[in-house]
């Protein structure tokens, strides 16, 4: 088993009024199986400084691959961004589609690459037009963006993009974004594989097994998985989201969770979607 890749959500500081406004936060919770794959996310946005619960974090580009993101994901109005991450991986998406190279690359990593060069601009931008918001981010730490698909032989993966602010390379003229992807696959011969991104407090504490709360909660995610439910993959992974939410008190995860899950057999099938959100 993997892992799991402990990264915390980003604090964007308030700016003033005539200031960009940017929007981010949330919990993110990858569960991955030999056959299934299952994104689950919150719905908070903080949005200079104030929660917003009807957030639309996952997206389902087509019928074999879903986006998420975790982190400073856009600039403005949610509802009509100068950027957004979603947005990005959008239009990723289809220059992936008209793109017949065939260079061994599987569509999730092709995707995670048009859109990490994308948004690494857009966050260029952002930075030349609003250099303060550097000093809200944690370690460096902008974004990450998740991209779940199957692999040539129909497999579940997922590649996570990692997006930092170089401080040592910036200047005030010209901001140097890195960023790096990561293929995850599953290897083992069954279970679940749980990956959180964002704010993972919560996860580590349960990981951790200290807490009285943490002891039951493992306790019945092994339950799950010993009962062979062919839904596993998908309960652990949507509790595991929906306890961050009820333990975290530092106001970053909050209203409803969606979540959608993806196999070889069946495609992208959304398990809950806001009726706010739409399926594609």
């Amino acid at each position: 088993m993997m892992a799991p890749m402990l990264l915390f959500v980003l604090s964007i500081p308030p700016t003033t009024p005539r200031a960009a406004s940017y929007f981010g936060g949330t919990i993110v919770m990858v569960g991955l199986s030999k056959e299934e794959l299952v994104i689950a996310a919150d719905s908070r946005n903080i949005i200079q400084g104030r929660p917003d619960d009807s957030a639309c974090k996952i997206v389902a580009l087509g019928h074999r691959l879903i986006f998420t993101a975790a982190g400073m994901a856009g600039e403005g109005d949610p509802a009509h961004p100068i950027w957004s991450a979603t947005d990005e991986a959008r239009r990723a998406f289809g220059l992936t589609q008209s793109d017949s190279s065939t260079d061994g690359k599987t569509e999730v990593v092709k995707t995670a690459e048009v859109w990490a060069a994308a948004i690494s601009q857009d966050l260029k931008s952002a930075i030349k037009r609003s250099p303060t918001i550097i000093t809200g981010f944690f370690e460096n730490l902008i974004l990450i963006g998740i991209f779940g698909g199957l692999d040539r032989i129909d497999q579940p993966e997922f590649a996570a993009v990692t997006l930092t602010y170089n401080r040592l390379a910036s200047q005030p003229e010209e901001p140097v974004i890195d960023w790096t992807i990561n293929e995850y696959k599953f290897t083992g011969p069954g279970g679940v594989v749980l990956q959180p991104y964002g704010d993972v407090d919560v996860f580590k504490e349960i990981e951790a097994g200290q807490t009285e709360r943490a002891k039951i909660e493992s306790v019945e995610r092994q339950r799950i998985i010993d009962s062979h439910d062919p839904r596993a993959v998908e309960t652990i992974t949507i509790r595991a989201a929906e306890k961050t939410i009820a333990f975290s008190t530092d106001g970053k995860v909050g209203g409803e969770v969606d979540a959608v899950s993806l196999r070889a057999s069946s495609g992208v099938r959304w398990i809950r979607r806001k009726t706010n959100c739409p399926a594609n």
